[in-house]
């Protein structure tokens, strides 16, 4: 009954989360995703000469170049490794302006910044750069969780990104497993997107995910695809209520975990003295920097 559960119980709510989008009427939703531009209704000329994307502001509407947080005042020594948070001199971390909603999509939650597009069947979910050099063990996790080990930290739980997932069509497989054997996570590829500004540029930025992640050893960048492995459910035995294990931060992982709902297909070890990957440091933005992961369905 691993996800018998979690599709009536959230993969239901989601589906009627979506019937309610349509009624807003998805054949009208104009919105260039991903450099996709679609056919501007007749009625609305001004859309089809200027597309908007994916965390792009709307005319008269704030840009997102706040202040880099985490980074040093002029003069002053710039952190040394590891790369986690980097407190400003208030001791805390201030991630940048928040993105606006992206223009099209279904959000799915009141307090989680999770968002689904039902005609592309994409999934966006919001959240900030927590760490941008040193080894990983993940690539996202949800916030106050495992934020000294991944690059994103997201505005979601892990549940509510794994409905998301089910309701734009992925299907989730198994989780890896080591006894007897080594057997990989299965499921859905799943491919990801990071979208983010520019400070210095104002411009928005998108690369696939696997360019903030090289091998420890040969500094090479990641080269393989994530697996909709989908975690699973324990009991606790005190509250008597099902807990989603990857709630613990194995939301998308680089080290292989059962508890993983996006693993990589492919052994890689989570002992600390062999992690395979970090952060590819030269290519990522500073700690704070405000992102939008694109989630899509991969070919096989």
């Amino acid at each position: 009954m691993r996800f018998s559960l979690f599709s009536r119980r959230h993969a239901v709510a989601v589906a009627i989360l979506l019937a309610a989008a349509a009624g807003f009427g998805t054949a009208s939703l104009s919105v260039a995703v991903l450099g996709q531009p679609p056919a501007a209704p007749a009625s609305t000329p001004a859309t089809a000469a200027n597309p908007q994307k994916i965390g792009e502001q709307k005319p008269g509407e704030p840009k997102l170049d706040g202040p880099k947080a985490g980074e040093p005042k002029a003069g002053e020594p710039k952190p040394e490794a590891p790369g986690g948070d980097e407190p400003n001199a208030d001791g805390k971390v201030k991630p940048g302006p928040a993105m606006p909603p992206p223009t099209g999509f279904q959000k799915l939650s009141k307090v989680h910044d999770v968002w689904v597009h039902a005609e592309r069947k994409l999934v966006a979910v919001d959240g900030r750069v927590c760490l941008n050099r040193g080894p990983l063990e993940m690539f996202a996790c949800p916030q106050k969780t495992k934020e000294h080990e991944s690059i994103v930290a997201v505005n979601s739980d892990a549940m509510t990104i794994h409905a998301a997932l089910l309701a734009v069509g992925a299907k989730s497989g198994n989780p890896v497993s080591f006894n007897p054997e080594y057997k990989p996570a299965t499921g859905s590829r799943i491919d990801i997107q990071v979208l983010w500004v520019d400070k210095k540029t104002g411009q928005r930025q998108q690369v696939p995910a696997q360019q903030w992640i090289r091998h420890s050893r040969t500094k090479k960048q990641l080269e393989y695809n994530w697996v909709f492995g989908g975690s699973s459910f324990f009991l606790d035995e005190e509250t008597k209520k099902q807990i989603y294990q990857a709630e613990s931060g194995d939301l998308v992982c680089v080290s292989n975990f059962p508890t993983a709902t996006l693993d990589l297909p492919v052994e890689s070890s989570q002992a600390n003295a062999d992690l395979e990957f970090e952060a590819f440091t030269e290519r990522l933005p500073p700690v704070g920097t405000v992102v939008r992961l694109i989630f899509s369905i991969g070919k096989p």
